[in-house]
């Protein structure tokens, strides 16, 4: 939902904010992982 990819903007964002890079495809994944943990934990 339109929602859902705005959270996910918004903490993929934080992250880069809080100095995570997604520059290859390992520290993407890493990236995704963290994105992945963030959104279950503010939806439960």
């Amino acid at each position: 939902s339109f929602e859902d990819e705005l959270l996910r903007v918004t903490i993929h964002s934080a992250l880069h904010l809080m100095g995570y890079d997604d520059e290859t495809s390992e520290l993407r994944a890493a990236m995704s992982l963290r994105e992945d943990h963030y959104l279950y934990r503010l939806r439960h």
